[in-house]
């Protein structure tokens, strides 16, 4: 099991997974950045109280109205609401706080690695797919031209052998004899 409260098995765990199974990963990056920003003025200056209150309208107002769990996981790693602003107290755990942003930064990084592979697969896919394609159409056209030239060499054949090429309608050019007799008797 893992020291960090967040990471997967921690007992703020839930607080990590909530904000990834609830937003997008498109979603999920900005707000990582702001967290990001957050979490670094804190602990660069962790005594300057301005980096410790923020306008908790202005954060949601950044994140978009549609995201969900960041309020509830800054008030996990000690972020109280007071008004319209939320406080993180001197009081407050800043190993907890860089805790936090670590299993953030660790899950969305195994999250990018996943969407890799899953791009990279996606990729091969629809190369095989337009390689096969290529292959079939290439297989039809040839057949195609076969059946095209089977075609023109059936249709020559026909004219060329063709009896009635050799006959001549209505003219005469010698004399015929005349059929046998039939043979009496036996």
């Amino acid at each position: 099991m893992s020291s960090n409260p967040f990471s997967r098995g921690g007992a703020h765990a839930h607080f990590v997974d909530h904000v990834i199974a609830s937003n997008s990963w498109q979603a999920r990056e900005s707000a990582l950045q702001l967290y990001t920003k957050i979490v670094s003025n804190i602990l660069n200056h962790p005594d300057e109280a301005k980096y410790r209150r923020m306008n908790a309208a202005k954060v949601m107002q950044k994140l978009g109205a549609g995201f969900i769990g960041l309020a509830e996981m800054l008030k996990a790693v000690g972020f109280t609401v007071e008004g319209e602003s939320l406080i993180l107290p001197q009081s407050a755990s800043l190993p907890l706080l860089c805790a936090s942003l670590c299993a953030w930064r660790d899950r969305e990084s195994r999250f990018a690695e996943a969407r890799a592979e899953a791009d990279r697969v996606r990729a091969e896919n629809l190369a095989s797919i337009a390689a096969e394609k290529a292959s079939s159409d290439a297989r039809k056209a040839q057949i195609k031209a076969r059946a095209e030239a089977a075609r023109r060499e059936t249709n020559d054949r026909i004219v060329r052998s063709s009896v009635g090429q050799a006959l001549t309608f209505g003219a005469t050019v010698g004399t015929v004899p005349p059929p046998p007799p039939p043979q009496k008797g036996g």
